[in-house]
């Protein structure tokens, strides 16, 4: 059985490919394995907003939030994308 760390590199390594959906599906599989993965949730959240999916990315983002709040690294990245995930053309307007 693969480790979550093992998922982790694996998308890495599809994103460097440009193996994107391949990539989201590794990062989603380490987090399967390790939900407390906050660097996993900032990556997953910043190729997903790549993608041009942003209420998914806000989803990621929040979560290494949440995780975190504020203690590491991924905290911080996800709390800078957030106003990017939800500026023009994002979530903003997704809703209206």
């Amino acid at each position: 059985m693969q480790t979550a760390a093992w998922h982790y590199n694996r998308a890495l390594e599809l994103e460097r490919k440009g193996l994107c959906e391949e990539a989201v599906s590794a990062y989603r599989e380490a987090l399967r394995l390790d939900p407390a993965d906050a660097d996993a949730q900032v990556r997953l959240g910043l190729l997903l907003r790549e993608l041009g999916r942003d209420a998914e990315a806000n989803q990621a983002f929040q979560s290494a939030l949440a995780l975190r709040a504020g203690r590491s690294p991924g905290a911080t990245e996800a709390a800078w994308q957030l106003p990017f995930v939800w500026g023009d053309g994002g979530l903003a307007a997704e809703t209206e």
